[in-house]
């Protein structure tokens, strides 16, 4: 029995002994751990290079990073109160004498074509009549006619009832027919120190204005919130966003001595610092 290792070329000899050498089956034999080295080491560079293409291709690009993104310093300013007045309506013709009292409302269909809300106004009030009322006719006497009434009756009957308040609309009013204008605790600073430090400025390359609009209700708080200018961005949402989120109540308009509804127009300027 032969000690010799396989993978040497006298267990080749010995096996191939006596038999045809030059076969191909001898050869791949004789030359299978040379083949096998080969293999490896080819299998190895190809792997090497395609690590190497892709970190050498990987270095052509260039990623942005934080230092790169430009800083944009946005500056929230909200124009002066007096913008916020609607336009001025002139008051419709008074009521005829001894009609029922005229009272207006907001025409729906003008509000949504038109981006410069008006509010309705409030009428006249009507002139109450003044003929004197007619005196209750007396009892019939005997004679046919009628009496005086006895002067002695019960105190207070027979009087005229006073008059009504003068009618105030439910719709939204401009103030220039209030008697008191609505009023924000603390001021009106305060209301845009709220606006200002609440809302939340995105990144524009040049200045933009909003314009909002808002009704104050009787008992103070905003409702109706609506983008009458809108530039996109974003900032309509967000400028919805912060008058929603404010729970402080106005001190709310006066006419006729009642609370009534104030329509309100607010200018927002976003602009960059440059």
């Amino acid at each position: 029995m032969s000690n010799s290792s396989i993978f040497e070329k006298a267990w080749l000899d010995l096996v191939f002994e006596g038999k045809n050498q030059t076969y191909g089956a001898y050869q791949l034999r004789k030359d299978s751990a040379k083949t096998t080295l080969y293999a490896f080491a080819l299998g190895l560079f190809f792997v090497a290079s395609v690590i190497s293409a892709g970190l050498f291709l990987s270095s052509f690009g260039n990623k942005p990073t934080m230092n790169d993104m430009p800083v944009l310093d946005d500056t929230l300013h909200i124009t002066r109160w007096d913008n916020m007045e609607p336009p001025v309506v002139p008051p419709p013709p008074p009521a005829p004498k001894n009609s029922e009292p005229a009272t207006t409302t907001t025409d729906t269909q003008e509000m949504t074509n038109n981006p410069e809300i008006v509010a309705s106004n409030e009428a006249d009030d009507v002139k109450r009549n003044d003929d004197p009322p007619t005196a209750p006719e007396g009892p019939k006497g005997p004679d046919g006619g009628t009496t005086a009434p006895s002067s002695t009756g019960t105190p207070g009957t027979g009087t005229e009832p006073s008059p009504a308040p003068p009618a105030v609309p439910n719709g939204p009013m401009a103030v220039t027919m209030l008697d008191k204008m609505p009023e924000f605790p603390g001021g009106i600073k305060k209301f845009y120190e709220y606006v200002g430090n609440n809302f939340e400025k995105p990144e524009i390359d040049q200045t933009v204005n909003v314009l909002m609009s808002f009704v104050i209700e009787k008992d103070g708080t905003m409702t109706d919130i609506k983008v009458l200018r809108n530039p996109g961005y974003g900032l309509d949402k967000e400028a919805i966003r912060v008058l929603k989120s404010l729970r402080t109540k106005w001190e709310p308009g006066i006419k006729n001595g009642q609370p009534v509804r104030v329509l309100y127009q607010l200018p927002i300027k976003v602009t960059r610092t440059p």
